[in-house]
């Protein structure tokens, strides 16, 4: 990032912790992007599907290839190299091909008997054989009207549904490993996207989710808890197995679900997070939550991807890696700075992703050499001497879409003390925890622990509950037995508030949520940033109101009242609450009268900052407008802190109270009542 600073290399500058070096070798081109689309849709959606993809097509990178296949009852294969006519190879939809079956039914020639000469660019030998370059994934730039011709004349699928009570026949899982093994018999080696648009669920074939009868439900949380989703662990099996060779070949899968239904998120979610892949849900393609994150993803300046990342830590000799928790996959790479604790993706110093976006994030969890800083090895023997940091090291490497590999190398020093006196670490003035980015990588290990435990959501309640209390003891102040004694140092006092949050958040409370729902909201919270992951976690709310500007209130049912607007931001909703009073002067249309300007000014101030929120985010987030008492002000009501509810009394008459939640879970101030009272008791948890 800089250059010579009086003759000293930018790696020697201490403010340089981050430097990176643009490889003088290339990695391999232009990435290509493979879209498979789902026909068994209505034909509103697949018109607009084609318009997405249509346009999808303007966005990619220069030099980029670009397949496609499409998928009902059968996997349709487009031959794209071929312009004298729309020609294509249907394969049955239940069966597994291998490569070299797939090299016979398709003509493909065997990359091993083309000469280096045929492989040369531009070379006619080359475009004339039948490879999969020159029929299946094509430059763009020489075959975008006929690709463009074929999308925009794709029909709903033409196989029947024989009889109502029947869901139709989907094979997503055989159009998935076809067209990643065309990729594989690509005669140059090559990385990118195979990009699915997914309608509904697989009903047929490798990867099959549920039985085409519509009396046989699809799974849910307690079918999988009991063991009583007949096809979910043969399914899992065949795309986890998919994903292991996608990983080492540099290939990645992104998934853009549009239904009502669930389509099998659950069981792709190996494909997708192993290897780096992008997953959204909506409920059709025609939303602008599908058009604008499908817009965003392939052509928005806002989203830069790279692909064959490769990522590697070391540490010093005190400080050991138990693992990271992130859309990555292990490379079984063992060193001495490797721990004997595993979390996550643990057992090794390095990992890799077909895929990654200037977005991604990860966590990475230590476990220190010794709990004592003066034995270890690197420790001074003067007790009154500073000791030294301990040192991580983050060794990424990455293609761009232009083809140039780039290394990056940031190094970072984690200050140690000498002393083991909890009072010590709370000196003033000193910021010795982050309490934001402390409750994101909470909220990954209870994500972690959840699948570890098969789905046991008290497991990992008593976790946190744990955690939370022998942290609280460690750093805080206070006489045993003695509740009121309890105080927290500045820095500790909003982590609490924080796991009261995580734990009524939808990363864990799976009631009203169907599984793939639940492997979206984990999904993206795996790869969010500390500024959204905290979103996430405890969502931010605004009120707007006569009495002046905009400002942020607390998330608590208190702050419900008949006169202000509502903003809620949880990242995956924006939602608009109008109290009783405004809704009522906008139903009667005041904010058309030029005797209240100031009234449409406030209705439209929330909208402002909604519009800046949904163009800034990917995924986009879906808006709700609501009124107070309406069905949509749920989503308000599931995530404030209930502090008065209906077996909590009423209150005092002409007592602005806020609003009555029905529900039966503790609030913040209970819990915060039972933590201290834990907190101060003489027994060790």
């Amino acid at each position: 990032y800089q250059r010579r600073v009086h003759g000293i290399p930018p790696e020697l500058q201490p403010q340089a912790t981050t430097v990176e070096y643009q490889l003088p070798r290339t990695g391999g081109g232009a990435p290509f992007y493979f879209f498979i689309v789902d026909t068994c849709i209505a034909d509103d959606e697949i018109e607009s599907v084609k318009d997405s993809v249509v346009q999808a097509l303007q966005f990619l990178p220069e030099g980029a290839s670009v397949g496609l296949i499409t998928y009902g009852a059968m996997v349709t294969v487009w031959e794209l190299g071929f312009e004298e006519c729309h020609k294509c190879y249907t394969l049955t939809g239940d069966t597994e091909y291998s490569k070299d079956d797939l090299r016979d039914l398709l003509g493909i020639s065997n990359p091993q008997q083309i000469s280096a000469a045929q492989l040369g660019a531009g070379s006619a030998e080359a475009s004339g054989s039948n490879t999969v370059e020159s029929k299946f994934i094509v430059p763009l730039a020489d075959h975008e009207l006929t690709i463009s011709a074929i999308v925009e004349e794709l029909v709903p699928d033409p196989w029947p549904v024989k009889k109502h009570d029947q869901r139709p026949l989907r094979c997503t899982g055989a159009a998935l490993q076809v067209a990643y093994s065309i990729a594989q018999l690509c005669a140059r080696q090559v990385f990118g996207h195979l990009i699915m648009l997914v309608g509904g669920a697989c009903t047929k074939g490798p990867g099959q989710i549920v039985a085409v009868e519509l009396e046989e439900a699809i799974r849910t949380h307690n079918d999988l808890r009991g063991d009583l989703a007949p096809h979910f662990a043969k399914a899992d099996a065949f795309y986890t197995a998919l994903s292991n060779s996608m990983v080492s070949n540099g290939v990645c899968v992104d998934v853009f679900s549009g239904s009502l239904d669930q389509t099998g998120v659950l069981e792709m979610r190996s494909c997708i997070d192993r290897t780096g892949g992008s997953l959204l849900m909506s409920d059709s393609f025609k939303t602008p939550i599908f058009k604008n994150s499908f817009k965003t993803f392939l052509g928005d300046d806002r989203l830069e991807l790279f692909f064959n990342a490769t990522l590697e830590a070391q540490t010093s000799r005190d400080l050991k890696l138990s693992g990271l928790i992130g859309p990555l996959s292990s490379m079984n790479k063992m060193s001495v700075c490797v721990g004997t604790q595993q979390v996550g993706l643990g057992g090794t110093c390095a990992w890799r992703a077909s895929t990654i976006s200037d977005l991604t994030t990860v966590a990475f969890y230590f476990e220190a050499g010794s709990d004592d800083p003066k034995s270890s090895p690197s420790s001074p023997t003067d007790s009154s001497a500073p000791l030294p940091p301990r040192y991580v090291q983050f060794i990424t490497l990455f293609t761009n879409k232009h083809g140039h590999q780039h290394l990056r190398v940031t190094t970072q020093a984690h200050p140690v003390t000498a002393t083991s006196n909890a009072s010590e670490y709370t000196a003033p003035g000193r910021v010795l925890f982050d309490q934001e980015a402390a409750a994101v990588l909470v909220a990954r290990m209870a994500c972690y622990l959840f699948d570890k435990s098969s789905g046991s959501v008290r497991e990992v309640l008593r976790w946190i509950d744990r955690m939370l209390i022998r942290l609280v003891k460690r750093f805080g102040d206070y006489r045993q037995d003695d509740v009121a004694s309890l105080r927290l140092h500045q820095d500790f006092t909003l982590f609490p508030v924080f796991m009261y949050h995580l734990r009524r958040s939808e990363f864990l409370q799976v009631f009203n949520s169907s599984p793939d729902e639940t492997t979206f909201f984990r999904h993206i919270l795996l790869r969010a940033n500390t500024i959204d992951g905290v979103v996430m976690i405890q969502p931010t709310l605004f009120s707007y109101s006569f009495n002046g500007p905009p400002q942020p209130v607390l998330l608590d049912s208190t702050s419900i009242q008949p006169d202000n607007i509502l903003l809620l931001d949880t990242f995956f909703h924006v939602v608009i609450h109008y109290g009783t009073t405004i809704a009522h002067w906008q139903a009667a249309n005041y904010q058309d009268k030029p005797e209240y300007e100031y009234f449409r000014v406030l209705l439209a101030a929330p909208k402002e900052e909604t519009d800046r929120l949904v163009n800034s985010r990917f995924p986009v987030p879906k808006l709700v407008e609501c009124k107070q008492h309406g069905s949509q002000a749920r989503i308000l009501y599931n995530r404030i802190n209930p502090s008065l509810t209906h077996t909590s009394g009423q209150a005092a008459y002409g007592q602005a109270v806020g609003e009555i939640v029905y529900t039966d879970d503790a609030n913040l101030q209970t819990f915060m009542q039972h933590l201290k009272k834990l907190v101060v008791q003489p027994q060790n948890v």
